[in-house]
């Protein structure tokens, strides 16, 4: 058995395009594979149908599918879609398909289309829009990117949606060594592989124009170094901090605050103090917990746009409060509950309290990976998710020696208290959408009565 599955799936089309690459389909995966002479995959399409039926490259190395409910797609030289159109026929209409079986293009991309369902033949003749894509794309790949730039403005003239033309234009001051508007473009396009090469560019430049700022700056701190190893003067630096200090510890909403800190380096005794010495208040936790909201907002707004696969404008502000606040409660509720059955020492304020101090490394974390990711390039993500993934470790390993310590559990008991607590506020979870649904169709039913009422009165 484990043989027949290293057996490749059969080929069901073939067709070599301009460069004397190889592209295939087959029946189940989508889209085209492109193999080079080695038989190796050179590329494929980004997205695609998994029933195509036959395709076709154009007179612009553009390639041509059609599957087998009648879309026809036509990819970019890169795999990329340009179009999508036709469709199943069901009440014998032009230019949809019942059964096609082939797909040709000609010279001026007319494209010609076999329906063995109705025994026709189908011809499709590109619109404008589709001529000066197919324009731009043939300048492109021969090298004028100059002369491609225009026509990629028109297309975004006529179609201002036409991401490709967005990445085209890119690709055009890219070649021309525009990178800053190289970078706006792949931007709106989200194409974050030339995003991030473009970036490189600039991060180059700019690194090699400020490199004397870099060395002098390096010198400076060097020289204070030196100097306070014989004056000692940094005394007298801190000195109004620490009388800064002194004045807000008089306060005990400013002990509360820095507390978590103490926390993070002692946590056995911080969470000690929450429980049996009130270090912590309900106010200073709410604090916290908005901290880590705003922390959490300027991340997904302000994180480079390669690490971040949201749309600003399009991030939705009740979503997010729901995304933060309600995990947030449920484990607080739940925990709670499940340990006051399994005999847990915590109050309801000492789980709540303890829970938002938790957050605090990834409230430090969220700017401090947002400053990084501007800073860095694709071919570098693997520093940027490597402190998250550390960050995210800190809080979760931070949270069970909270369960361990407030409710006074050994280990064993604690992570299973945490099992629990997480099942259990999923159940409430769901207890509360059955909950909605019920009263939502009360409400209609009653919405429904009211309205007969108000239409026979």
């Amino acid at each position: 058995r484990e043989w027949f599955k290293l057996i490749p799936k059969p080929v069901y089309n073939i067709a070599v395009d301009h460069d004397g690459l190889i592209l295939t389909s087959t029946k189940g995966e989508d889209g085209y594979l492109k193999l080079n002479i080695a038989n190796f995959v050179y590329s494929r399409s980004v997205w695609g149908f998994d029933t195509t039926e036959d395709l076709f490259v154009g007179p612009y190395n553009t390639i041509f599918t059609i599957d087998s409910r009648g879309y026809i797609t036509e990819y970019g030289p890169d795999g990329s879609v340009l179009f999508i159109f036709s469709g199943p026929d069901d009440f014998n209409q032009k230019g949809l398909f019942q059964e096609p079986t082939g797909i040709a293009v000609d010279s001026k991309s007319n494209i010609y289309a076999i329906d063995k369902g109705t025994s026709a033949l189908q011809v499709f003749v590109p619109t404008e829009f589709a001529n000066l894509v197919h324009y731009a794309i043939d300048l492109y790949q021969e090298g004028k990117y100059s002369e491609s730039l225009e026509p990629w403005q028109e297309v975004l003239r006529m179609n201002g949606l036409f991401d490709l033309a967005n990445k085209g234009i890119g690709n055009a001051y890219f070649a021309n060594m525009n990178y800053e508007m190289a970078m706006e473009y792949y931007e709106v396009a989200r194409d974050q592989t030339g995003y991030s090469n473009a970036y490189w560019e600039v991060r180059n430049t700019a690194l090699l124009g400020s490199g004397s700022i870099i060395i002098s700056v390096l010198m400076g701190l060097l020289i204070l170094y030196v100097i306070n190893r014989f004056a000692h003067f940094m005394p007298y630096v801190r000195k109004p901090f620490q009388k800064v200090k002194a004045f807000l510890g008089k306060y005990k909403l400013y002990q509360e605050l820095v507390f978590p800190f103490y926390i993070f380096k002692h946590p056995g005794d911080g969470y000690y103090g929450i429980k049996r010495e009130k270090k912590g208040s309900t106010l200073s936790a709410t604090i916290y917990l908005l901290l880590f909201f705003t922390a959490y907002i300027y991340w997904i707004f302000e994180t480079s746009f390669l690490f971040n696969q949201q749309i600003p404008a399009e991030i939705n502000m009740f979503q997010q409060m729901t995304t933060v606040f309600v995990p947030f409660f449920l484990w607080v509720v739940a925990n709670y509950l499940v340990c006051s059955i399994r005999d847990g020492e915590g109050r309801l304020s000492d789980v709540y309290q303890a829970t938002a101090y938790t957050l605090l490394p990834m409230i430090i974390a969220f700017p401090v990976l947002t400053f990084i990711s501007k800073g860095l390039t694709y071919n570098e993500s693997f520093i940027y998710t490597t402190l998250m993934f550390i960050a995210v470790a800190i809080t979760v390993i931070y949270m069970i020696i909270m369960v361990k310590e407030i409710h006074f559990y050994d280990m064993k008991p604690t992570i299973a208290n945490i099992l629990i607590s997480i099942f259990t506020a999923l159940m409430i979870l769901a207890v509360l959408f059955i909950v909605y649904l019920l009263l939502s169709e009360v409400f209609t039913l009653f919405s429904d009565v009211i309205r007969e009422l108000i239409n026979r009165g």
